[in-house]
């Protein structure tokens, strides 16, 4: 995966994730860690739209055929996203701060 190759998969925020994503933010503007914290989330987001399936571990399949749940960490953040893989589409619906780490 090279960052000059387009994605993919398109990806959505939704759910919970938008909100979270700026108060993840705003905190790791606060603690002097913004730089580290946009660079874990392009980390994590060059993942999703390239290779979703292959960097997260899945959890759970859903009732809808083709689409699988999945859970993913990177250094501070985790995160759950769905993978309907027919349409090539990730859905991102959680990010947390992984525990005892620099933005809990």
């Amino acid at each position: 995966m090279a960052d000059s190759d387009p994605p993919r998969y398109k990806v959505e925020r939704v759910g919970s994730a938008p909100e979270s994503i700026r108060q993840l933010h705003r905190r790791a503007i606060e603690r002097e860690l913004e730089a580290e914290f946009l660079e874990q989330l392009n980390y994590i987001n060059q993942r999703l739209g390239h290779d979703p399936t292959v960097w997260g571990d899945p959890i759970r399949n859903y009732n809808l055929p083709g689409m699988v749940d999945y859970h993913g960490m990177y250094k501070d953040l985790n995160v759950r996203f769905a993978v309907l893989e027919s349409a090539l589409q990730v859905y991102l619906y959680k990010v947390t701060p992984v525990p005892h780490r620099a933005l809990e």
